[in-house]
């Protein structure tokens, strides 16, 4: 098994735990949570549970705890639960993300719905990186491993001026040139 083989199951492996993680930013919050989680620790006035409380939303506490039991890791014992807790961390920096140039700022629901149809349709969760670029129009531009697409109502309008298929003399009448 080569190392983009074992990356990949860990972070299958902790696909619960990540479902909340959308965006690149939800990602460093994340990651800065678990590397506060961690450094407390060894701190000894709060309960390992209550310093889980203190960093991670309920949900990813909840998710954590339950992972933790299912798989056989003491989250009492300060050294496996650390070890843990560096590996989830570096998962969710090994997610490979994706920049989306929209023309507006998108609701959560459609964040959602945009990560959902990557997990569904490329079997693997990536990181949204959401820019605004409101002269796109409408559409996106997408950028993944340096590939960059461009869908944008712009360019598709750019291009049809470009072949003569549109002539902004005939848009008062509604012809295009076919």
């Amino acid at each position: 098994m080569n190392n983009e083989q074992i990356n990949s199951n860990k972070k299958d492996r902790y696909l619960d735990i990540l479902s909340s993680i959308k965006t690149d930013t939800d990602a460093v919050q994340f990651s800065s949570s678990l590397n506060k989680l961690a450094f407390s620790l060894y701190e000894t006035r709060e309960s390992i549970n209550q310093k889980i409380s203190r960093f991670l939303s309920n949900e990813q506490k909840d998710k954590i705890i339950l992972y933790c039991k299912e798989h056989g890791i003491n989250i009492d014992d300060i050294i496996s639960f650390q070890k843990f807790i560096s590996e989830l961390d570096a998962a969710v920096k090994n997610l490979p993300k994706i920049t989306l140039f929209l023309a507006y700022e998108p609701r959560d629901e459609s964040v959602s719905i945009i990560s959902d149809w990557f997990i569904l349709n490329l079997k693997q969760k990536i990181l949204l990186n959401i820019e605004v670029d409101k002269k796109i129009v409408g559409g996106a531009v997408i950028v993944y491993k340096g590939i960059y697409k461009n869908y944008s109502l712009k360019n598709k309008l750019d291009r049809m001026l470009s072949e003569n298929k549109l002539n902004f003399n005939y848009l008062q009448t509604g012809e295009v040139n076919e």
